[in-house]
């Protein structure tokens, strides 16, 4: 065979190679095509400058293109091209990383829908093992996202229902519980004093119905509190003498149905003031309480607290509680604080979830403290908590000797917790208002008679709230609030005035945020601290007392309303011995205008007289004052003006001989 043939026969076998392998890589390249459109999602592989090298018909219809279209492309050319950055930069972490990457991405489809693709890309590799691209999938989740969104959104909405739930009831714990626990005490101490044996029975049947009823309101807020979503550890200034007297006045009724006497001792090296977290030294305080009247059936529980360290600016008190109850067996003890755990439920019928201990343990956990308890069976328990907390700047001084507090609820510790000034001219609304403040709702109080003396104050000093009459000598309240206003003062203006309703436009329209008629009683100034001072605790130190009083026949003073704006009889009793100095004094400004024949001074000595008239329920002299305050601004008959003058003297003298019935 010649060079010339055997060249061609090479040539030819050349060709025929270049053809078979060219075939075969047709087909390989229609058989990766197949698998590509029949799996799932979107697949597509670019070399290492983004270009696309192809893809399957999925994202070519996404993006209403066909796929030879596609190749040579980069991110930056197509639809999704503001989100083509993000792109390239994930291609550039896998190419660096040289490993797959799973990614979240967002593309905006040819129709404008916003789209998540959950994309894993590889790099792509040439047959000596080095990387020339990047190759990748992904499926669209664009559902599944929104799902979990609106799930989430639901579960925060549910959890947000259930803190409201939870804080809601936690708010009306001490309204449901004092009720209810009155109830019991007062169905079981009517059932011991009934001899009647038919009406005993139904007493009988009553008291456990009003013990069973408190039994299951108490199961609820123990449950409550274990769900209750506390807030961050609290650093606030607070009295734990306070606190004690609280948990005492709360569970006294309980007490008294099953003959308990409850005492506290709070040590006098413990300062008045200290800063920590009140909510959680309460809860402590009130499940530990709550735990011993559960398991005592008689005897005594005592509430000690005292000084254990002190070390700087931070101190250790130690808390006790100590009850003459059914007592723990020691083999019991170890698992006293697990959840839902009751010793001796069983077998001593007591009921409840146990969840109180834990509640405890948890809360001493969150403040740093300890709790350890001593306990025999049929001889009580001793239970002992280690809490730290701060000592405040200036520590006060007025430290009480060791004493036993009374459980009586109207001796709680006094606290000072709201700064109140109170801008009044008249003697007897000062007197009633700062005995209300101060006892009732233990404030701080600054009086100002005159407009000048309310703005010299407030200039000096911070108050939470302020009690403005609108009448004033120098200036009329709604001037006073603009006043205060323009300075930036954003505190709450409270009205007070006996004009009624007809004023309270003009009282809100001069910065005002209030307004309340005379006279301002103790149930008044709750509401009004609720209202506007909801974020700031404040406790009712002495309540209201219900007081049975005999109605006057001629209403001469009407002492039913003159107790329901003191309060208190003695408060009351205060009051009225106020009025009759105040009388006297009226009775002579009196005199003297008339001998002058000075009418403005006896129209503005009417009104005055009326607003102390209006505090002591004194309401045919409060009559007889109105109609002459009525004579303001208009042209004054002497004639018709001496005949008023006259009535209201013979009043006085009939008010003046009245008081001394009731005192």
């Amino acid at each position: 065979m010649t060079i010339k043939n055997k060249h061609d026969l090479l040539k030819h076998n050349l060709d025929l190679a270049n053809t078979r392998f060219r075939d075969e890589i047709y087909n390989m390249e229609q058989r990766l095509s197949s698998v590509l459109e029949v799996l799932a999602g979107n697949h597509w592989w670019k070399d290492l400058e983004g270009h696309y090298l192809g893809c399957n018909k999925a994202v070519a219809n996404e993006l209403g293109m066909n796929p030879k279209d596609i190749i040579g492309k980069t991110d930056f050319d197509l639809p999704w091209k503001d989100q083509a950055e993000t792109l390239r930069e994930n291609d550039l972490k896998v190419i660096e990383a040289d490993v797959p990457i799973k990614f979240e991405e967002h593309l905006i489809s040819k129709t404008g829908e916003k789209l998540t693709y959950l994309v894993c890309k590889s790099p792509m590799k040439n047959l000596k093992g080095k990387t020339i691209g990047v190759i990748g999938s992904s499926v669209d989740i664009t559902k599944q996202k929104t799902l979990e969104e609106n799930l989430k959104k639901l579960k925060d909405q549910l959890e947000q229902a259930n803190q409201l739930k939870t804080q809601f009831i936690s708010s009306l714990e001490h309204d449901l519980r004092s009720p209810a626990s009155g109830l019991a005490a007062l169905a079981s101490s009517l059932e011991k004093e009934e001899t009647n044996e038919p009406s005993k029975k139904n007493l009988q049947l009553l008291s456990r119905a009003a013990e069973q009823l408190l039994e299951v309101l108490n199961q609820i807020l123990e449950q409550n509190h274990t769900e209750e979503v506390i807030q961050p550890i609290l650093e606030k200034k607070f009295s734990l003498s306070s606190i004690i007297q609280n948990v005492i006045n709360l569970e006294t009724p309980v007490a008294k149905i099953k003959g308990i006497n409850l005492q506290s001792y709070v040590e006098s090296r413990i300062p008045d003031f200290i800063i920590g977290d009140d909510v959680r030294t309460y809860r402590i305080l009130l499940n530990l309480i709550t735990n011993s009247i559960k398991f005592t059936s008689a005897g005594t529980i005592k509430i000690l607290a005292s000084l254990a360290k002190k070390k700087n600016k931070e101190i250790i008190i130690k808390l006790e509680v100590i009850d003459s109850g059914i007592g723990i067996p020691k083999e019991k003890q170890n698992i006293l604080f697990e959840q839902h755990n009751q010793t001796q439920q069983s077998q001593n019928n007591y009921t409840g979830s146990g969840m109180g201990l834990r509640i405890i343990k948890n809360f001493l956990t969150d403040l740093r403290g300890e709790i350890e308890v001593k306990s025999k069976p049929g001889k009580g328990s001793h239970f002992t908590c280690f809490i730290p907390f701060k000592l405040p700047i200036l520590i006060s001084k007025t430290h009480k000797k060791n004493s036993q507090c009374s459980t009586h609820p109207h001796t709680s510790p006094l606290v000072l917790l709201h700064k109140v000034l109170l801008i009044e001219d008249d003697s007897i609304a000062q007197f009633i208002g700062r005995k209300l403040l101060v006892s009732s709702f233990g404030c701080k109080v600054d009086i100002a008679s005159t407009a000048a003396r309310a703005s010299h104050l407030v200039n000096t000093k911070k108050f939470d709230i302020i009690f403005s009459d609108l009448e004033l000598p120098d200036k009329n309240g709604e001037e006073l609030a603009q006043e205060f206003r323009k300075k930036g003062i954003t505190v709450p203006i409270i009205a007070l005035t006996a004009q009624g309703k007809s004023v309270k436009n003009d009282c809100l329209k001069a910065g005002m945020n209030d307004f309340v008629t005379k006279p301002v009683s103790f149930e008044q100034i709750k509401k009004l601290f609720k209202k506007w001072l909801p974020k700031s605790s404040h406790t009712v130190i002495n309540a209201s007392t219900q007081i049975t009083t005999k109605k006057s026949k001629n209403q001469i003073i009407n002492y039913e309303s003159a107790l329901a704006v003191a309060s208190r009889k003695d408060l009351a009793k205060k009051l009225f011995i106020k009025f009759i100095t105040t009388l006297e004094k009226l009775e002579k400004d009196f005199n003297q205008a008339y001998k002058a024949k000075d009418a403005k001074k006896i129209i503005m000595l009417g009104h005055v007289t009326k607003g102390a008239c209006r505090y002591c329920g004194a309401e045919k002299l409060e009559k007889t004052a109105a109609k002459i305050e009525k004579l303001k601004g208009q042209k004054v008959n002497w004639k018709y003006l001496s005949k008023l003058y006259q009535a209201l003297m013979s009043d006085i003298k009939v008010t003046q001989s009245e008081i001394p019935k009731f005192l």
